[in-house]
C-alpha cells in the first residue's frame, strides 16, 4: 500500500473558495535544480496563511527529503489579496532535474503562467533554458524571478543580462527576491495576479476535466489531480469517461482542492479551478487525458490542437532496466506487480512489460527517462511499499534496419538480430548542451570524446561562461554521465540532453560464460570499440566475487555480431579467469578430525541451506549477489 503523503503545516481555512474564473490564477514554479523553487513555495504558503513547520513543505516523499530534490509536482491552493480583492492562486511546485521534464510539462498544461526562478549567484543553467522553452511553446505568461539576491556572490545585473540575451526578457520585468528570508515574495504574488491571465473555460456541453496527475489514495480509491476546463461545476456523483473511451465510466466519490493536503468540498470544483477527485473504480489510467460527460464534447476537445493539453508530447523512455522481487514465489510476485502498478499511476512516464530470468525468476522490464529517474523509482518502491528489488544494469534501445525491409527497435541481447540479416544497426544520438565556465572546456571535451561524442559549437553568455553544444551517442550518457560532468567542472557545469537522430553503429553482443555455459543476466549489447575492455573487466570481477568452488572452473568473455541461436550468443573466448578452488569435506572439522554426529548433521543442514541460495551454472555455484554486484560495472 502506498503511504499517504501528509502536509506538515496547519492550513488556515477560509469560509468560501467559490471564486469566479476571473479571480483565479493557475501557475507553476519552474527552475534549474537547487535554484530555490521549493523554498519560494514555502514562503508563498506562509505569506498566504499557512504555518510552515519545516523546510520544503511540498517535498513530502522520503526520497525528496533524503536527496534534497523535488521529483513530484505538488498542487497547493492559496488565497491572496490585491487592492482589496481576494484571488485564488493554484500553485504547482515542479521538479528541476532533466529526468523529470515530462512531469514539468504535464503540470504546465494546467497553467496559464509560470514563475521562472533563477539563482542570481549561478545564473542561467541548462534546465532554465529547457523549462523556459516549454513554457514559451505553450504560450504561458513568464514572470522572471531572481532568487538568492542576498548571497554575497550574487550578481543580479549579470543574471538579468543573461535572461535578456537568451530569452529577450527586459530588465524591468525581473523581480529580485530572497525566498529564504521572504524579501520581495509579496511583490511576486502581486505580479502573479497582475500578469498571469485567468483561465478561460472551453465552451463545451457538460463537464470537462484535464487530468495531469494521479496517485493511490488508500480507502479513497484513486486520486486524480485535475483542472476544470469546462463551464459547469464538477460535483460528487458526476460520471466521467476519457475521450474516445466511453466504456471506462467512472463516478466521482469526492471532489475538492489541495492545500496541499486534500480537502473535500461538497460544492464541487468550479470552472478554471485546479483540484482533485477520487473514484473507487476505473479501468485504466487517465493521467494525460481529457475526461468528459458528453461524447460530442470529447470529440471537440481532442480535435482542437491549439489547446495546451493537446500539445503535450508523449514521453519516450531512454533507459531500461529489469526489476525482480527478492523472493520468487507467486504471492510475492503479485504483490510486487501491484506495487509497481500503483507507483506507475503516480509516475506515468514509466513503461512496463513482463520479463523473466533464470537467476531471478519473474519480473518487469521498466523504461525510464534517465538514470536518476530509475534510481528514484526503485527507492520509492522500497520507501513507499517496503518492496526490496533486484535491479539490473541500465540499458538503452537500439534500432535495426533489416533486409525484409523493416525497421524496429530492440534493447536486450535476446532480441539481437544476426548481422547477416541486417543492413545496419543504429543508435540514437543526442544533442548535449553544457553551460560552464570557459576554463573547464578542455576537460568537458575530453569527457565527451571518451564517450564517442564530438564538439559542435560554443556561444559566450557573459562573465566567462559559455554554452557548449556536442553530439554524443545516447548509450554513452546513461551510466553516471551526470556525475562525470559535475566532477569535470567542479560542480559549476550543468547540462541537458535532447534526442537528435538515429545513426549507424557497430554493435556486438558481449556474453559471459562459466564452463562454456552462458550467464543470460550478463549478456549485453555494446559498441564494438568498448566490448573487449568491458569483457576483461567483468571476468576478473566475477571470478573474485564467486565463493570458493569445490572444482576448477573457467569464466570467459565472448564477443559476436553473428550469434549462433543453437548455442546461445557466442564468439571466441578471451579474458579467461578462474574462481578460487578448494574441495571441502563437511564431515571433518578444521583440525581434520571426525566431528560428532549431531554437529555433522547441523553442518550438513547449514551447507544445504547455503547451496539452495546458489544457482548452478556450468557446475559452478553462483550466488545472486555475485551477479547483482556486477550490474554496477556494466
Amino acid at each position: 500500500m502506498l503511504k499517504c503523503s501528509h502536509f506538515w503545516g496547519r492550513v488556515v481555512r477560509y469560509s468560501s473558495w467559490k471564486f469566479p474564473e476571473e479571480k483565479i490564477r493557475n501557475f507553476s514554479i519552474i527552475a534549474h535544480v537547487d535554484h530555490g523553487k521549493s523554498t519560494l513555495a514555502d514562503r508563498i504558503l506562509q505569506i498566504c496563511g499557512h504555518e510552515v513547520d519545516r523546510k520544503q513543505t511540498l517535498d513530502t516523499l522520503d526520497v525528496e527529503r533524503e536527496r534534497g530534490i523535488t521529483v513530484k509536482s505538488v498542487v497547493a491552493s492559496v488565497k491572496h489579496t490585491v487592492g482589496g480583492e481576494d484571488f485564488l492562486l493554484n500553485l504547482i511546485d515542479t521538479p528541476g532535474h532533466v529526468d523529470f521534464s515530462w512531469e514539468v510539462q504535464r503540470s504546465l498544461t494546467a497553467c496559464e503562467g509560470v514563475l521562472l526562478v533563477v539563482d542570481a549567484s549561478q545564473g542561467v543553467q541548462a534546465q532554465t533554458m529547457a523549462n523556459f522553452y516549454v513554457a514559451f511553446e505553450l504560450g504561458l505568461a513568464v514572470i522572471p524571478v531572481l532568487n538568492k539576491v542576498d548571497l554575497p556572490h550574487a550578481d543580479v545585473d549579470k543574471t538579468m543580462m543573461e535572461l535578456n540575451q537568451m530569452f529577450d526578457i527586459e530588465f524591468e520585468e525581473c523581480l529580485s527576491i530572497s525566498a529564504k528570508s521572504g524579501k520581495g515574495v509579496t511583490e511576486v504574488l502581486d505580479q502573479i495576479v497582475r500578469n498571469i491571465p485567468p483561465p478561460k473555460p472551453i465552451d463545451v456541453s457538460g463537464g470537462a476535466l484535464w487530468c495531469f496527475d494521479a496517485s493511490v489514495g488508500g480507502h479513497s480509491g484513486r486520486i486524480n489531480y485535475v483542472k476544470n476546463i469546462g463551464r459547469v461545476p464538477i460535483l460528487p456523483g458526476d460520471r466521467f469517461f476519457p475521450c474516445n473511451d466511453k466504456s471506462d465510466l467512472m463516478s466521482i466519490k469526492d471532489v475538492g482542492r489541495c492545500f496541499p493536503d486534500l480537502q473535500a468540498d461538497p460544492e464541487g470544483l468550479l470552472p478554471g479551478q485546479i483540484g482533485y477527485f477520487s473514484t473507487l473504480k476505473a479501468k485504466s489510467r487517465v493521467t494525460g487525458k481529457v475526461l468528459v460527460t458528453d461524447e460530442k464534447s470529447g470529440a471537440k476537445l481532442t480535435e482542437d490542437k491549439s489547446l495546451p493539453f493537446n500539445q503535450l508530447k508523449n514521453s519516450t523512455p531512454s533507459v531500461y532496466a529489469s526489476f525482480f522481487p527478492h523472493t520468487d514465489n507467486k504471492g510475492r510476485i503479485k504483490e510486487f506487480e501491484k506495487s509497481v502498478d500503483s507507483l506507475i499511476l503516480n509516475d506515468p512516464a514509466v513503461t512496463s512489460t513482463r520479463t523473466s530470468s533464470p537467476a531471478f525468476g519473474s519480473g518487469l522490464r521498466l523504461g525510464f527517462l534517465g538514470q536518476l529517474h530509475l534510481e528514484v523509482f526503485s527507492q520509492r518502491l522500497r520507501d513507499d511499499f517496503e518492496t526490496d528489488v533486484i535491479v539490473t544494469s541500465p540499458s538503452t534501445s537500439f534500432r535495426v534496419d533489416a533486409d525484409d525491409p523493416s525497421v524496429f527497435e530492440f534493447e536486450v541481447a535476446e532480441e539481437f538480430v544476426p548481422k547477416n540479416f541486417v543492413k545496419e544497426y543504429q543508435e540514437m544520438y543526442s544533442l548535449l548542451t553544457v553551460i560552464s565556465p570557459v576554463e573547464y572546456s578542455p576537460v568537458i571535451l575530453k569527457a565527451v570524446e571518451e564517450r564517442r561524442g564530438s564538439y559542435l559549437s560554443s556561444e559566450e553568455i557573459g562573465d566567462g561562461r559559455l554554452i557548449f553544444k556536442y553530439e554524443i551517442p545516447h548509450s554513452e550518457t546513461i551510466r553516471n554521465f551526470h556525475g562525470v560532468l559535475k566532477g569535470a567542472t567542479s560542480g559549476f557545469g550543468s547540462f541537458e540532453l535532447e534526442e537528435l537522430d538515429w545513426r549507424p553503429a557497430e554493435l556486438v553482443v558481449l556474453s559471459i560464460s562459466i564452463n562454456s555455459k552462458i550467464v543470460p543476466e550478463l549478456q549485453m549489447i555494446t559498441h564494438k570499440h568498448s566490448a573487449e575492455a568491458l569483457g576483461r573487466k567483468l571476468t576478473k570481477e566475477f571470478a573474485d566475487l564467486l565463493p570458493m568452488q569445490d572444482h576448477k572452473a573457467a569464466i570467459c568473455a565472448h564477443i559476436t555480431a553473428e550469434p549462433d541461436r543453437q548455442r546461445g550468443f557466442w564468439g571466441s573466448a578471451f579474458g579467461t579467469k578462474s574462481p578460487n578452488f578448494k574441495r571441502e569435506d563437511t564431515t571433518r572439522s578444521k583440525a581434520n578430525k571426525k566431528i560428532d554426529l549431531q554437529r555433522r548433521q547441523k553442518k550438513i543442514k547449514a551447507e544445504k541451506e547455503r547451496l539452495e541460495k546458489l544457482r548452478q551454472i556450468g557446475n559452478v555455484k553462483v550466488p545472486k549477489d555475485a551477479i547483482t554486484s556486477l550490474f554496477s560495472l556494466i
